[in-house]
């Protein structure tokens, strides 16, 4: 017989339970392919598919029934459990992989719970029937015992559902959404400065990641310190010579962990052949920044058949066609990704420098558009 005692939850079972992750854990990928990844990505994996979970369980209200839950623990005993249930399974499941996350590892330093997660502890992470469930399987008890947890369960989602509804919770569920609209003001701002001082822009898209080997074991420190040192070359590497703008973004995702997406902003008139730009840019992301750890998508390369609205290339001042084809580009670029539920504890966004609009009139010929 369980008595539920809170001296349980500090046992060294729990202790060993939220101990260090192992160095590595296998997967299955999107091809539904077995790899070999470092748990750190595994359990960041874990971490959305977490996050994902409680968005959908948060849509409808649900609640356990004593009716189906308590059963004897065999014919005419007076000791009895709760049965399987996929509700309750589910609750047990999430905890599990939660108080691992955000327990005593070095994982839960480096990603803060996202709103879901957050509330979802608040509610059941000092529930000491499901303590018991996770580390010791489901405990037999008596049948007020029982009715008791059931109650204790609805309770606390009755909790978590409300939370949901709270104005707070809304508020920062709204935060990645206000941030990507910050951004897009930022960039269309750099762009529509970069247009009134040039009259032609030459636009690069370069996607910056890592092999299929290494993405895996990339974590967020690294991967800023390649982005770093790449952005250190825009000031000392002739391949960036008028360089007038740039922006980045960073994104995590499942098969290709922690990647970047630049867009580049050249003088036309002065840097000419987009994708052996884009190509020499990529090269030099994949061989000498990440020491051949890296990888690249030239978004350059064949675009005016791949794009319906081509954004890349050459884009004149006045041609408002292409324009609204780059806005559209950007506002793509800026979308809210739904795997930021982690949150790095840095940028995952930024602009170069916005130059200062001009205080006087062009120099030649006066724009006719």
């Amino acid at each position: 017989m369980c008595e539920f005692d809170n001296d349980s939850l500090s046992d060294s079972g729990m202790q060993e339970f939220l101990g260090c992750l192992n160095e590595y854990e296998v997967v299955t990928d999107s091809r539904n392919e077995d790899r070999l990844v470092s748990s750190r990505h595994a359990w960041t994996r874990r971490l959305i598919e977490a996050d994902n979970q409680l968005r959908a369980l948060g849509k409808q209200a649900r609640y356990l029934e004593s009716e189906q839950l308590i059963q004897p623990v065999s014919w005419g005993s007076d000791q009895v459990r709760l049965a399987s249930h996929p509700l309750l399974t589910r609750l047990e499941n999430l905890l599990a992989d939660l108080l691992t996350l955000f327990g005593n590892n070095a994982f839960g330093q480096h990603y803060a719970p996202s709103p879901y997660i957050d509330r979802f502890l608040r509610s059941f992470q000092d529930c000491v029937y499901l303590h018991e469930a996770i580390f010791n399987g489901a405990p037999v008890m008596t049948r007020e015992r029982a009715e008791w947890a059931v109650e204790d369960l609805n309770e606390r989602l009755r909790a978590w559902y409300h939370q949901l509804s709270l104005p707070d919770f809304t508020y920062e569920c709204q935060r990645v959404h206000r941030n990507s609209r910050d951004n897009l003001k930022r960039l269309r701002n750099l762009i529509q400065t970069l247009f009134e001082r040039h009259g032609c822009l030459l636009v690069l898209r370069v996607d910056l990641g890592y092999s299929q080997e290494y993405g895996a074991w990339i974590d967020y420190e690294t991967a800023k310190h390649h982005r770093e040192r790449l952005c250190q070359q825009f000031h000392t590497n002739d391949l960036f010579a008028h360089q007038l703008g740039y922006a980045w973004k960073l994104e995590w995702g499942m098969d290709k962990g922690f990647h970047y997406h630049f867009v580049f902003f050249f003088d036309a008139n002065r840097r000419k052949e987009p994708v052996t730009l884009s190509k020499r840019i990529g090269e030099l992301w994949a061989q000498s920044i990440t020491g051949k750890q890296g990888d690249y998508h030239n978004c350059n390369r064949n675009a005016e058949n791949i794009y319906v609205q081509n954004a890349m290339g050459e884009i004149a001042y006045h041609d408002l066609t292409k324009r609204g084809y780059l806005d559209t580009a950007i506002r793509y670029l800026i979308k809210v990704d739904d795997c930021a539920a982690l949150r790095v504890p840095g940028r995952a966004f930024q602009t170069s420098p916005i130059p200062r609009p001009l205080q006087s009139a062009r120099l030649g010929r006066p724009r006719q558009y």
